[in-house]
């Protein structure tokens, strides 16, 4: 029972998007069409893991910083001061993160690129700068959190592709880094407009501890408002781009209308009609859905490129 209340409070399944992602890019995209990517198996698995446990260290931290709002947001998913004492909670906190940069320093040093090593210092410290002060600021937080999404996939896509590239591959790999770099656009649109609506979803609790989110500072139908319009922007890039760079009539085709363009629709027309907080809260896990969806058609890009070759 503690084991599964530990998982919950790193936010497992966030964190299992997190590393499918970043496993799907490399081995189903990346070792596809390059020769001669820089990470072998075994960097590629240090810098995983250090995202991983980075980002697990700034959900612990989010949580101690969250105790008195989860008390009213969310009562039955409070894991520090009740499954783990705050002390406990804070050794986790440092054990995740020393591991994490360390990983970071180990991989910079591999690469010939120890300035590369501060990356990891960097993001740790803006999560909890995050947790502890912009998480109370309007929109500038909700920024900060889906920029360190969508960081993870560039990272990945820069040290792989072109950080230590070959000057004949050089033309592939630009290529195949701005595809990754649309993905990122992608991924952090989508979260950044679910952070929105759980920051809606929780305004209860954060107006009644003097917090600040744009909810708070706009109200709830403006709100909604701005998510309604980031919500239309991505879906007429992911129709752009469906219509200009995908093959007509064919499963990849149809997968980004029936898996992501359409569900964004659904989401934009149940967002108007959303006024109570398990609305906003199966909004979030629509959004979910489509980041996953949006994972999966990196594969059948590969498969639709491969095809063309």
């Amino acid at each position: 029972m503690k084991c599964l209340s530990f998982l919950q409070l790193i936010r497992w399944k966030n964190l299992v998007i997190l590393a499918s992602t970043l496993l799907i890019i490399k081995y189903g995209f990346i070792n596809i069409f390059a020769d001669n990517y820089s990470l072998d198996h075994f960097r590629f698995i240090i810098l995983l893991t250090s995202i991983v446990l980075i980002a697990a260290a700034g959900y612990i931290i989010n949580d101690i910083q969250d105790i008195e709002t989860d008390k009213i947001n969310k009562p039955n998913k409070i894991f520090i001061g009740t499954k783990f004492s705050i002390s406990q909670a804070y050794n986790w906190y440092f054990i995740f993160n020393i591991s994490g940069v360390l990983m970071g320093f180990y991989l910079a040093n591999f690469l010939q690129k120890p300035i590369f090593s501060s990356i990891s210092i960097i993001v740790s410290f803006l999560l909890y700068f995050y947790s502890t002060t912009l998480k109370k600021t309007p929109i500038i937080g909700n920024i900060l959190v889906a920029s360190l999404i969508s960081l993870s996939v560039l990272i990945l896509g820069y040290l792989d592709l072109i950080l230590n590239v070959k000057s004949n591959d050089l033309g592939l790999h630009y290529l195949l880094f701005e595809l990754i770099f649309e993905f990122s656009i992608f991924a952090f649109l989508i979260n950044f407009i679910r952070e929105i609506v759980k920051d809606v979803e929780d305004i209860n609790g954060d107006n009644k501890l003097n917090m600040n989110t744009l909810p708070i500072f706009i109200g709830i139908k403006f709100s909604k408002l701005f998510i309604g319009f980031l919500t239309l922007l991505l879906v007429i890039a992911l129709i752009y781009f469906t219509i200009n760079y995908l093959p007509l009539n064919t499963i990849i085709f149809y997968y980004f209308i029936i898996a992501i363009i359409f569900p964004l629709i659904y989401f934009a027309i149940k967002l108007y009609f959303s006024v109570s907080k398990n609305d906003f809260g199966y909004l979030s896990k629509i959004l979910k859905i489509c980041m996953l969806t949006g994972v999966f058609s990196i594969l059948l890009i590969t498969l639709s490129i491969k095809n063309v070759i």
